[in-house]
């Protein structure tokens, strides 16, 4: 004979809470549904997916992208505390080509649920950061920037939501209350089974009152069970498809890959990049290289923890540009203004009004408009400019200061295509045979005897350590008239 026995506070438990009947509670269906689909997802072990801000993290931290820089940097950290964390940055950039050079200050405090950080710059704006962690699966976000430029203040709320299997995410930059006006983010996304994951990220604009727009995207994670790759996708109903693939080929070295296709009834456009990251022993070295013709290469040599030393570089062959240290100040325009400070231009400004830098820039403007050169181009940075836009520019400039009767030009449309270099050939022979410029001559170096055909009226050949004039561009082996 076998008895059971309750221990007594059970029995107590048991006896002191009355079962209620489900039929008067009308809801307790819905809550019991939804208890058997939780123990059943619970009972499949489907795995954290991570977020959807940080679908690409791989892939964003094996590429370069976020690391390139030019000029000179330095960041002096100091710690003042190691729990709670307490430090303070002091932030220099210089020498940049397509940025002024700034300073900025910065302290982050952290503890196991609050982080803090803020910087100010020294044109006096303000910038911080508010994360507070309400529990292990809730984290409140919050973003705000105070800037001297009002179009550049922002506010942005978010609040992120872990679950065992999945993750949602809420967001809203520039909120108002009164109208509604802002932009309002969501996301979700959530694990399928043990290496697929699937999701969704809203947008809605709001920018005023009476104007609105909502854009879908659709996500895709595709993760191996060892997590040694990760494949991911998105699309957009606008036509946009970006797709990215990380792989760790070894403890030391990731490779990744990335492409964006843009297929839209006006345009269609696509955009590869395929980077690597090498981890030494004491230094980080990064390359990448993708369809548009740069590549880029970031080493970081760090000697000790609190000191690194940091070289990148980039070169754009399709451009034939490189980012190096500028010979040239700013923009066109800048070079055009440096040469009006000239006390030679000066003198002559003085006796002529024509020569003043606004006249200069007109007629710039006008002799580039010729080469096709858009007058916006003259107030972008060389770094910015194309081989071919830059050596047009110059062309310009120097043809604009009308000042000079003779030109000496060497290789002048050596980054022109076929069809430019006639264009711009053109435009210098009719100014030299203009009775409005003070250009008279042009000795133009070319190594092309159909282009010294093409502009030129007498011809110096150099061979042989002499020189000789033929009337012929074409060099002969034989030189009849010596020069000199």
């Amino acid at each position: 004979m076998a008895s059971t026995f309750l221990p007594e506070e059970d029995a107590h438990s048991k006896s002191s809470t009355p079962i209620v009947p489900s039929y008067f509670n009308p809801i307790s269906p819905f809550f019991n549904a939804y208890d058997r689909f939780a123990r059943w997802r619970e009972d499949l072990g489907l795995p954290h997916p991570g977020s959807v801000e940080n679908l690409a993290k791989e892939v964003k931290g094996t590429h370069l992208s976020n690391y390139i820089f030019d000029g000179a940097r330095a960041d002096l950290t100091k710690s003042l505390s190691v729990n709670p964390l307490f430090q303070v940055t002091h932030s220099f950039a210089l020498g940049s080509q397509t940025l002024p050079s700034s300073y900025n200050f910065g302290a982050v405090f952290a503890n196991q649920k609050v982080f803090l950080q803020g910087s100010v710059d020294h044109e006096g704006s303000i910038s911080g950061r508010f994360n507070n962690g309400w529990g292990a699966n809730n984290v409140f976000k919050a973003q705000a920037q105070l800037s001297q430029q009002a179009d550049q203040s922002m506010i942005q709320l978010e609040h992120d939501y872990h679950g065992q299997d999945f993750s949602a995410n809420i967001k809203a930059v520039n909120p108002s209350p009164i109208n509604l006006t802002g932009v309002y983010i969501g996301s979700y996304l959530q694990s399928i089974t043990q290496n697929v994951a699937l999701g969704l990220e809203a947008l809605y604009q709001r920018p005023t009152p009476d104007t609105s727009d909502l854009v879908i995207s659709y996500l895709a994670k595709l993760t191996s069970t060892d997590k040694n790759w990760i494949a991911t996708a998105q699309l957009q109903p606008s036509g946009i498809i970006q797709a990215t693939y990380w792989q760790r080929l070894s403890e030391k070295v990731e490779v990744a890959a990335d492409i964006q296709v843009l297929s839209a009834p006006t345009r269609r456009d696509a955009i590869a990049t395929l980077g690597a990251k090498y981890d030494f022993r004491v230094a980080t070295f990064r390359a990448q290289v993708d369809s548009t013709g740069k590549v880029s290469a970031l080493l970081e040599q760090r000697f000790v923890p609190a000191f690194a030393f940091l070289v990148s570089g980039e070169i754009d062959h399709f451009k034939n540009s490189a980012k190096r240290p500028s010979l040239l100040p700013g923009s066109p325009f800048d070079f055009l203004v440096t040469i009006t400070k000239l006390r030679a231009h000066e003198a002559l400004a003085r006796n002529n009004t024509s020569n003043s830098t606004k006249e200069l820039l007109r007629r710039a403007i006008e002799v580039g408009e010729t080469f096709e050169i858009q007058a916006d181009l003259w107030h972008r940075s060389w770094m910015n400019l194309s081989g071919g836009e830059g050596q047009r520019i110059l062309l310009a400039a120097a043809i604009s200061l009308d000042t000079a009767e003779i030109l000496l030009l060497d290789e002048p449309t050596s980054a022109l295509d076929q069809e430019t270099s006639l264009l711009v050939e053109q435009a210098i022979v009719e100014r030299v045979h203009s009775a409005k410029t003070a250009l008279k001559a042009v000795i133009w170096i070319s190594h092309s005897p159909e282009q010294s055909r093409r502009v030129g009226s007498r011809f110096i050949h150099l061979s042989a350590g002499g020189s000789y004039e033929t009337d012929d561009p074409t060099p002969s082996p034989h030189p009849a008239t010596p020069v000199g």
